[in-house]
């Protein structure tokens, strides 16, 4: 009997593989201290800050990036990822102050800072567990997505990989590679935003963030053959 060649797809319930791609990657390492928006990332992309602030520092004693102020800042790798799924991923280095955030960005756009999905990592104060959560800015205003994910992380200094992870009407924030907040927003608003960037509140000194990757993803079915 000749083989049969069958697809498997996503109707049946069962997974896809996965390909991905690198678009944009940082690992924020210079000879001397400079602002986010002079620096340009390993991948060869600058960065663009919100409000155009001077308030992200590439440290060069570290080689990781800071941030100063006390309100809310995204920053945009000025690259495309050519499609609305994307993964975005950093690495934290923790600092549990109250309202600390710092986290990766998908579905931004070029023109301005007003739509975006991310998610976060936040201090809740010292001794405290931090939290995880994941928000969509959609015209400047901030709705929650999905649950709040409360985790073991109650020390400064810690190391660890916050990554989100965007497909089509589904959305994943990943913390040491475990899923720990999903959501299912499929506001149109945010598709056709193809920028991948960060999110920092408040985070220098003991906490800083390094290796910012950006990856495509272009998803494919598996292939059975069946004697």
């Amino acid at each position: 009997m000749r083989p049969w060649v069958l697809t498997i797809a996503l109707l049946l319930g069962l997974s896809l593989a996965v390909n991905a791609a690198t678009i944009g990657s940082d690992t924020f390492t210079r000879a001397a201290n400079a602002d986010l928006s002079a620096h340009t990332s390993d991948s060869g992309h600058s960065w663009t800050i919100e409000a155009g602030v001077a308030e992200f520092t590439v440290e060069a004693s570290t080689d990781e990036l800071n941030h100063s102020g006390t309100v809310d800042r995204l920053a945009r790798l000025g690259v495309s990822v050519g499609d609305d799924d994307m993964d975005v991923s950093i690495t934290v280095i923790t600092n549990t102050g109250t309202n600390r955030r710092i986290g990766p960005v998908a579905r931004m756009n070029t023109t301005d800072f007003t739509n975006a999905l991310y998610c976060y990592l936040e201090g809740k104060g010292a001794g405290v567990a931090m939290e995880v959560q994941m928000f969509k800015r959609v015209g400047g205003t901030e709705t929650q997505l999905g649950a709040t994910h409360t985790t073991s992380i109650t020390a400064n200094s810690e190391t660890h990989t916050l990554e989100l992870q965007i497909r089509a009407g589904s959305q994943k924030c990943l913390l040491d590679g475990v899923e720990v907040v999903t959501a299912t927003e499929a506001d149109t608003t945010l598709q056709g935003n193809m920028y991948g960037g960060l999110f920092m509140k408040n985070h220098a000194g003991i906490g800083r963030l390094d290796n910012f990757l950006l990856e495509s993803v272009a998803t494919a079915s598996r292939v059975v053959i069946i004697d």
